[in-house]
C-alpha cells in the first residue's frame, strides 16, 4: 500500500502509476470562506472552487453542482488503462440526463451499478447550498418529500437500495413528491423530512 495525499487522483497521475479501478464519493458544492472545511459535514459537502476550475468544467455542470464529479471523472480517466473503470457516488439531485452528459463529456461510457433513496444528512446546509445555485443558475434540484416517498418505494414493492429498476425510473416513480431546494428548505423549517435518490455509477474507458 502506498500512501499518497492530493486532489482527486493527481498524485497516482503524478506518480507515474496506472490502477484499473478507482472508487471516489466527492463533494458536489463548492465551498465559501464562511465554511469550516475541517468539520465533517462542512467537508462531506464543500469543496474549494479552485480544486475543480483547473479542469475548466462546462458551465452546465457547475450550474448543476457537477463540477467537482467532471474534474474527479477526468482525473481518474487519466489513470485507468482500457477497459478500467471509474466508480462514483452520486446523490441524485440533479435530472438524469445530466448524468448522462457528465460521462459521455469525460469520455467514459456510464453504467448504473444499483439506485436507492434516502433522508437528507446534514439537510439545513445541503438545502442552503444547493438554493444558492439554483438561484444563480435557474437551475432546480431534484429533492423528494421523504415519509411519503419511502411509502410510496414499499407500496411499489421496490426494494431500496435495487438494481431491479434503474435510478431514473426510481425518480420516475417519485416525480410526484418532487421539490426544489428552494421547496426542501421551506419543508425542513416546517419539520418535514425531504430526501434524494442516491446512484452508484461506473464509468468504463473503452
Amino acid at each position: 500500500m502506498v500512501p499518497l495525499v492530493g486532489s482527486f487522483c493527481e498524485p497516482i497521475e503524478q506518480s507515474g502509476i496506472t490502477v484499473d479501478f478507482v472508487h471516489a464519493n466527492i463533494p458536489n458544492l463548492p465551498a465559501r470562506e464562511t465554511e469550516d472545511l475541517s468539520k465533517g459535514a462542512e467537508k462531506g459537502t464543500f469543496l474549494p472552487a479552485q480544486l475543480y476550475d483547473a479542469y475548466h468544467p462546462p458551465g452546465e455542470f457547475e450550474g448543476w453542482a457537477l463540477a467537482a464529479q467532471y474534474a474527479y471523472l477526468t482525473s481518474a480517466r487519466k489513470i485507468i488503462p482500457p477497459g478500467g473503470s471509474v466508480i462514483t457516488e452520486l446523490g441524485g439531485r440533479v435530472p438524469y440526463a445530466q448524468i448522462h452528459k457528465l460521462f459521455d463529456a469525460v469520455g467514459l461510457r456510464m453504467q448504473e451499478v444499483i439506485a436507492g433513496f434516502k433522508e437528507q444528512t446534514e439537510a439545513l446546509i445541503d438545502f442552503e447550498g444547493y438554493h444558492r445555485l439554483e438561484e444563480k443558475y435557474g437551475t432546480e434540484f431534484e429533492f423528494y418529500e421523504y415519509e411519503r416517498s419511502l411509502r410510496l418505494l414499499h407500496e411499489s414493492g421496490i426494494t431500496n437500495p435495487t438494481h431491479e429498476i434503474s435510478g431514473e425510473e426510481v425518480k420516475q416513480l417519485l416525480k410526484p413528491y418532487k421539490v426544489s431546494a428552494r421547496e426542501a428548505l421551506k419543508l425542513f423549517h416546517q419539520g418535514i423530512s425531504v430526501g434524494h435518490t442516491v446512484h452508484l455509477f461506473r464509468g468504463m474507458r473503452a
